[in-house]
C-alpha cells in the first residue's frame, strides 16, 4: 500500500526574472516529518504555497492525496480541483493570520463550516476538542488581542490541522508546538540553505 500523501515533481517557480524553485522533487508519507531549511528568501514559503497553489508554479506538478495540480490553473476555472486540494492541506503561516474580530473558537471553526460544510454544532464540538488538545480549552471565547503570542500560535496550529486533512504545513518555527499537539502530521520549517533540493 502506498502511503505517500504529497508528491512534487520538477517543481519550478519564477517570480519576475528570478527562478525561486529550481526543479524540486519530494515525496512525503503520512505521519512523516520533513524540514526544508534555508535563509530568508531562499524559497521555503514559496514551496509550501506552491503545494497549495496559493503561489502558482511555472513547471512540474504536485499531487496531494490523489489530487493533481499543474501549471496554468485558475482560481475560477479550476475551483473544484483547487478546493479538493485545499480541503486536505492545512497551513500555519508565520504571522498566524488569526481573524482579530473572531474568538479563538471561531478562528478554529470558521473554515470547516465554510469549506467542509460542517454544521455549527459539529464544528463547535470538534473545535473545542482541538483547543483542549493544544491547552486552550478555557480560552475558547478569547479574542486574539487578549492572547499571548504562544497562545495565538497554538490557535493557529489547531485551526488547520485535524479537519480530515491529508497534511499540515508550517512556514515558520512551530516545530515543538506541532509535535506536542499531533501524532500524525508532517511539516516543513525553515533554517538552512539547500535542504529543499535534497528532499
Amino acid at each position: 500500500m502506498n502511503d505517500t500523501v504529497v508528491i512534487a515533481r520538477g517543481l519550478r517557480t519564477r517570480l519576475g526574472d528570478t527562478e525561486v524553485l529550481r526543479g524540486i522533487d519530494l515525496a512525503v508519507r503520512g505521519g512523516e516529518v520533513l524540514a526544508v531549511l534555508g535563509p530568508s528568501g531562499s524559497g521555503k514559503t514559496t514551496l509550501l504555497r506552491g503545494l497549495n497553489y496559493l503561489t502558482p508554479f511555472t513547471d512540474g506538478e504536485v499531487e496531494i492525496a490523489g489530487h493533481r495540480l499543474r501549471p496554468g490553473l485558475h482560481e475560477r476555472a479550476h475551483a473544484g480541483v483547487l478546493r479538493a486540494v485545499r480541503q486536505r492541506v492545512g497551513m500555519v503561516f508565520q504571522n498566524f493570520n488569526l481573524f482579530p474580530h473572531l474568538t479563538a473558537l471561531a478562528n478554529v471553526t470558521e473554515a470547516p463550516q465554510r469549506v467542509l460544510g460542517l454544521s455549527p454544532d459539529a464544528a463547535r464540538a470538534r473545535g473545542l476538542q482541538l483547543l483542549e488538545r493544544v491547552g486552550l480549552a478555557r480560552y475558547d471565547d478569547a479574542f486574539p488581542h487578549t492572547l499571548s503570542g504562544g497562545q495565538q500560535q497554538r490557535v493557529a496550529i489547531a485551526r488547520p490541522w485535524p479537519w480530515s486533512r491529508s497534511c499540515s504545513c508550517s512556514t515558520s518555527r512551530h516545530r515543538r508546538s506541532i509535535r506536542a499537539s499531533s501524532e500524525k502530521c508532517w511539516r516543513w520549517s525553515p533554517i538552512w540553505p539547500g535542504a529543499a533540493r535534497r528532499c
